[in-house]
This record gives C-alpha cells, structure tokens and sequence, in this order.
C-alpha cells in the first residue's frame, strides 16, 4: 500500500510540473507566423489528412497571435476554421440524429 501511495504521489508531481509546460503558448514571431502560413496555405485543399494539419497550424497561428485587423493571413485562416467547425457540428447533429432514429428516440 505504501509503494501505490508513493507511485501516485510521484505520478501527481510530474503532472503539476508537467500541465505549465504543455499550456505555454508558442511565440508570435514572423519566422513562425510564416512558417505556420505556409504550411497551412499547402495543406488547405488537400485530402481530410493534409486539411487536418492545415487546420492545426492555422489555429495554432490564431491562439498564439493577437487579433489584428489588418493581418489578412489570419482573417483567410479564421474563416477556414469558421468552416471546419462548422463542418464538425454538422456532422455531430448528424451522427446524433442518425442514432436516435436507430434508437427510435
């Protein structure tokens, strides 16, 4: 009982240390925002896999730059994933209406 009860103490200790680390946002610097936009710009026509990343680096390039009204690279890139979310709802309510006519609800 003793070795569970250190085990999971331990295992507490790395996940305080560890959730700051994880929540740290990466710099806004031009050197990333292009990087983030030059990824995103190849990826966004692609198949479901490459649209993924496309959507990944263009939320990462949303949630670590502040909002700026003349930056038209973020305003291209919130409305792709304006749509995407979008996309997602939709096919949740889908998911879920399809279920409830199998479960006659």
């Amino acid at each position: 009982m003793k070795r569970i009860i250190k085990l999971l103490a331990l295992a507490a200790m790395l996940a305080v240390f560890a959730v700051p680390t994880l929540a740290q946002k990466q710099e806004c610097t031009d050197d990333n925002k292009g990087t983030w936009y030059k990824t995103f710009y190849d990826n966004y026509k692609g198949d479901a896999a490459q649209q993924k990343v496309a959507y990944d680096n263009a939320k990462l390039y949303l949630d670590s730059c502040p909002a700026d009204p003349n930056d038209k690279q973020a305003a291209f890139m919130k409305k792709f994933v304006d749509l995407v979310d979008e996309s997602h709802k939709k096919a949740g309510t889908a998911k879920d209406f399809e279920k409830a006519v199998a479960d006659k609800k």
